[in-house]
Order: structure tokens, then sequence, then C-alpha cells
């Protein structure tokens, strides 16, 4: 069997690039996926729901007639009329009742919408989960409410404002109808991707820095160059890790300058190939092609 993969894998690298290209890329994509999805059960239903986000808050589930009941209470002792206090109150019923939990130590998944059942289910959830409860609370006591958000977060927006912690406008809608409106201008900030990165586990992006450092080797093979490589894919890693912890304050600029590392290192051996030993990159390296 080793010997099989071995003889495969050198097939792949004296390919030419329009095969090996393909190829490669393929290999990572697989690789993301596990990573990021390691049970393909959860991906699935995860895919569902994003189909129909509108659809996961749940106004009649039994548990949001009891908070319901909560709030009115907590609004009648503190004698609350005001709808952005109302808002509030809610707000901190909700992170009371659902602990906050990653998806990726609660599902196993890099992200996971849960229905509102799921919720309730579980007793934890992340602001998604949350959102999903409030939307369903809301909607419970005849308020219209939809779920917003954008990579770094997701919230409730309501004719009476929003809520669920909102970090100002959002990129994606969730529409009744099942659509979604994005502000594609505002998607790739890289402000958001670094935070996302940032918070991520740390082994699992390292699985994928490596499988893309071992992916991108070519036949030529120069140690010091391999390892120079391997640091700069690191080195960006940590770079947006650093940059993008905070949410509201990201330093935008060095996850840039972390993002270029990493296509630094990607088409580095190819390119010094090319300067130094007069070889067409097209003949090193898949993803430089």
């Amino acid at each position: 069997m080793i010997r099989w993969l071995h003889a495969q894998w050198q097939r792949i690298q004296t390919a030419r690039w329009f095969l090996r290209w393909p190829v490669k890329t393929a290999l990572f994509l697989v690789v993301l996926v596990v990573v990021l999805f390691p049970n393909p059960f959860v991906l699935s239903e995860h895919i569902n729901h994003l189909r129909r986000v509108d659809s996961l808050p749940d106004p009649d589930h039994p548990e949001i007639s009891v908070l319901s009941a909560k709030l009115d209470r907590t609004l009648r002792e503190q004698q609350i009329a005001d709808d952005q206090v109302m808002l509030q109150t809610l707000e901190r019923l909700v992170c009371r009742e659902v602990h906050y939990a990653w998806d990726w130590d609660l599902w196993g998944a890099a992200d996971y919408w849960p229905t509102t059942a799921e919720v309730f289910a579980q007793g934890r959830e992340d602001c998604d989960g949350r959102a999903v409860v409030a939307a369903a609370l809301l909607r419970h006591r005849g308020i219209d409410a939809r779920i917003v958000g954008d990579p770094r977060h997701i919230w409730v927006d309501t004719p009476l404002g929003p809520t669920m912690n909102p970090l100002g406008d959002p990129i994606f809608h969730y529409n009744p109808d099942g659509t979604t409106d994005i502000a594609w201008s505002r998607l790739f900030d890289p402000g958001p991707i670094g935070f996302g990165i940032s918070v991520f586990p740390i082994w699992r992006e390292t699985v994928l820095v490596v499988a893309l450092w071992l992916l991108s080797q070519s036949q030529w093979r120069q140690v010091n160059i391999i390892l120079a490589r391997l640091a700069m894919l690191l080195a960006g890693l940590f770079l947006i890790r650093f940059a993008g912890q905070d949410p509201l304050a990201p330093i935008r600029w060095l996850i840039a300058v972390g993002f270029l590392a990493i296509i630094a290192a990607v088409w580095l051996e190819s390119l010094l190939s090319h300067l130094l030993y007069n070889k067409k990159p097209t003949d090193q390296y898949a993803f430089s092609e």
C-alpha cells in the first residue's frame, strides 16, 4: 500500500502542470473539509440549515414559552416599558440561559447553525445559536426578528432595533423567503477573517499549513528552502492570529502582512528555482502554475 501511494505521488509530481495543479488542489480541499468538518453528518446538517436560516428560530418550542414568561416577570418587576431596555433585558436573559460554547467544542466543527430544539438540547451554543433563540423568543412575542451578522458575529435585527450584541451594519441578512442579502464589497474585510482565524483551534490550522506545505513541494528539493517555506507559512499564520484577536479593533495591515507571508511561501520555491537555477516554475510547483 505504501509503495502504491508513493508511486501515485511520484506520478502526480512528474505530471504536467495542468494535471498536477487540479489534483493537488483537490487533495488540499479534501484535507480542508476534513479539518473543518470531521463529521460529514454535521456538515450535511449545517448546509441544510444554512439553506433555511430564517426557519431555524421556532417560536412555538416549549422552552421559548418558558423564556417568555421569565422575560415578562423581569419586565414587570423592573417596570420596564422602553423597547430598547426590553431588548437589552432579553439579550441578558438569553445569554444567561444559553451558556457560550465554541462550535468546535460543542459540535466538533468549524461552524454549525443549530435549530431552536438543538440549542435547548445542548444547553450551550455560540452567537448563532443564541441568535436563533433570541429570534424565536421575539417572534413568540409578536415581534418580527431577522438573523443578521458578519464573519465575526451573528445577531438579531428587529423593527425596534438590533439585539444580541450587534456589531454595526451586518454583511449577511437572512430573509423569510430563504434568500440571503450579502454586502459583497465588505465580505473580504481582513478584520473579520483575521478574527475567525485567531479563535479557531491552532492545531487544526497547523494541520492545514503542513498540508499546504507538503502538497506544494516540487521535485526540486533543497532543505534550506523547504524549511524556510514552512517557517514563512507558520509565521504568516501566527501574524494573522495575533493581529485578528480583537474583533472590534483588528490590526488590518498586519493581517495583510500575514497573508502575504503565506502567499510568498507558496511561491518561494518556484521563484528561487527559476531565478537561481534557471528552471521553469511551471515544471516545479503546482500551485504557482
